[in-house]
C-alpha cells in the first residue's frame, strides 16, 4: 500500500473564530486514504478536540508562539514583547517536530508563523511550505517584518481574499486567491430555527441582527452599539446580537462594551457558541461593522443560508457583499449609515430577495468542494516542484 502524504498544519491561535474553523473544514474534506493530516497548535487546548474531530492527529505545545503583525491583532508593547519572547522556543521545537514527523508538506495557517517556516527550511530546504494569508498585514515596520520573512521562507501563499493578497506583495506565480469556503450541506437555507427568539423572548415580528466576531476594537462593536443606543429605540423592534465575547477578557474595551449593552434591552453580548448554524438560522441579517479590514467568515456562512449582510466598505466585507444585491455596505467612518441600513432591512421583500441573491453568490464563490480541490491542487503542484 502506498504511503499517505503527511501534511503538517501549524495553527497559531485560539480554537474559536474564523481561522481555526476554516482550517478544520479543510482537514475534514481531505481524503484520509491519501492524506495524513497532523496539526500542531499552541495556545488553546480546545484546539485538540476541534482538529481531532475532523480526523487529524493533534500535537499541543504551549511553548510555541506566533509573531503577530496584522490589521486584526494590531500592535502594542505587550504584543511585541510576546512576539520576541517566543522566537527562540518556537524555532527550536518546530525543528524537533519536523525531524520527528518528516512531513511531505507543511501548511502554515497564518503569516504570523514565519518563525516556523524558517525552522523548517533550516532543517530541510526541500520541504514545501505553503502559508495561508488570512489577515491583511499592518502597513508599518511590523507588517514589513512578516512580509519579508514570509517571502524568504514560504514557497507558496493562499490568500482568502484579494485584499489580503495585495498586502503580502508577491508575484502571481507564488500566490493564489482561494476564498474561505462553506460546506453547503451544513450551512443551507433549509435549516430553520427560532432559538434566539425563544431564548431571549423576542417577538416574531422583530428583526434579529447577528454579529459573529470577536468583541475587539477592530470589529467595530463599540461603534455599532453606540449608534444603536443613539438612534434605535425598542419600539423599532430591532434586536442586535454580538456573539464573540471572551469572558476572560477584562480589558477596558471589553468591560465598557458589556456595561453599555447591559443598559440596552435590544442589544445582547454573548460569548462564542458552538451552535453557529442555529444562530444564523435564527437571525434575519448578518452584520460585520468592522473598522479594520479583514475577512468575515460570518458573511459567507450567512449567505449560504440565504441571509443578507450589512458591512463596512473596507477590505473584507466589500469583497464578500455585493452592495444592494446580496446586502448593504456603509461608510466605515459614518455609523449613522449603519443604522439606516438596518432600518432598510425592515423591508421584508428587499431582505428576502437579497438573501436569495446572497445564496447564489455563495454557491458561485464559496463552495467547499471547489475550494478544497483548489487547495489540494496547490499541494500536488508543490510536491511536483511545478510552482
Amino acid at each position: 500500500m502506498k504511503n499517505k502524504l503527511k501534511i503538517l498544519y501549524i495553527h497559531h491561535g485560539a480554537s474559536q473564530g474564523g481561522a481555526p474553523r476554516s482550517l478544520s473544514f479543510l482537514i475534514e474534506k481531505l481524503d484520509k486514504k491519501i492524506f495524513e493530516p497532523i496539526v500542531i497548535c499552541m495556545s488553546d487546548k480546545r484546539n485538540i478536540e476541534l482538529f481531532e474531530k475532523v480526523g487529524a492527529r493533534v500535537i499541543f505545545d504551549d511553548r510555541l508562539g506566533a509573531f503577530h503583525g496584522s490589521e486584526v491583532t494590531g500592535m502594542s508593547l505587550g504584543l511585541f514583547y510576546h512576539n520576541i519572547k517566543t522566537i527562540i522556543p518556537t524555532y527550536k521545537y518546530i525543528k524537533k517536530y519536523i525531524r520527528n514527523i518528516q512531513p511531505d508538506i507543511v501548511h502554515l495557517n497564518s503569516t504570523c508563523l514565519f518563525i516556523a517556516a524558517r525552522a523548517i527550511k533550516k532543517y530541510n530546504s526541500h520541504i514545501p511550505v505553503v502559508c495561508h494569508v488570512r489577515e491583511p498585514l499592518l502597513n508599518n515596520m511590523f507588517g514589513d517584518i512578516l512580509k519579508i520573512m514570509n517571502r524568504k521562507y514560504v514557497n507558496f501563499f493562499i490568500a482568502i481574499d484579494k485584499f489580503d493578497a495585495k498586502t503580502i506583495d508577491v508575484s502571481n506565480d507564488k500566490l493564489e486567491v482561494i476564498y474561505n469556503f462553506v460546506d453547503m450541506n451544513v450551512y443551507n437555507s433549509d435549516i430553520l430555527s427560532d432559538d434566539l427568539r425563544k431564548e431571549f423572548n423576542i417577538r416574531e415580528n422583530s428583526l434579529i441582527f447577528l454579529s459573529l466576531a470577536r468583541v475587539i476594537p477592530q470589529n467595530g462593536v463599540k461603534e455599532a452599539i453606540e449608534a444603536i443606543r443613539d438612534h434605535i429605540d425598542e419600539e423599532d423592534q430591532l434586536h442586535f446580537f454580538f456573539v464573540g465575547d471572551n469572558l476572560e477578557d477584562n480589558s477596558k474595551y471589553a468591560v465598557e462594551i458589556r456595561e453599555e449593552a447591559s443598559m440596552l434591552d435590544h442589544v445582547h453580548i454573548l460569548p462564542f457558541r458552538d451552535d453557529v448554524v442555529q444562530l444564523i438560522a435564527s437571525a434575519d441579517v448578518m452584520v460585520a461593522p468592522f473598522t479594520r479590514p479583514h475577512f468575515a467568515r460570518s458573511i459567507i456562512e450567512a449567505a449560504s443560508m440565504g441571509k443578507p449582510s450589512i458591512g463596512t466598505d473596507i477590505g473584507g466585507p466589500q469583497e464578500l457583499i455585493v452592495d444592494k444585491k446580496t446586502g448593504l455596505l456603509f461608510n466605515v467612518n459614518e455609523f449613522l449609515e449603519f443604522i439606516e441600513c438596518c432600518k432598510r432591512m425592515k423591508n421584508k421583500e428587499l431582505r428576502l430577495q437579497m438573501g436569495e441573491n446572497a445564496k447564489e453568490f455563495a454557491k458561485e464563490n464559496f463552495s467547499a468542494d471547489t475550494n478544497v480541490n483548489k487547495t489540494i491542487q496547490v499541494y500536488y503542484k508543490l510536491l511536483k516542484g511545478s510552482i
